[in-house]
């Protein structure tokens, strides 16, 4: 079983990245629709991120507690995300 912890970085790096454009955006006054519309691919992406980390959880590439949440409420909360 791999776990590509190459796509969980990159992805987080991107995040970064989206995140700084839309400061950017926000100190250049760029107008609300575009602020916005930067607001929702983050969030998408975000969820994206969520949602490979419960995959990461459940191949055991991502070491989980046993006696903390189960896998259906971190289910549960990421459906929540969506």
């Amino acid at each position: 079983m791999m776990c590509d912890t190459k796509d969980f970085t990159d992805r987080l790096h991107r995040i970064s990245g989206q995140i700084s454009a839309l400061e950017k955006m926000y100190v250049n006054k760029r107008n609300a629709q575009d602020i916005v519309q930067q607001i929702v691919a983050v969030r998408a992406s975000l969820s994206s991120l969520a949602k490979l980390i419960v995959e990461a959880e459940v191949r055991g590439c991502i070491p989980s507690d046993a006696s903390s949440v189960p896998v259906s409420r971190l289910v549960d909360t990421l459906f929540k995300l969506s």
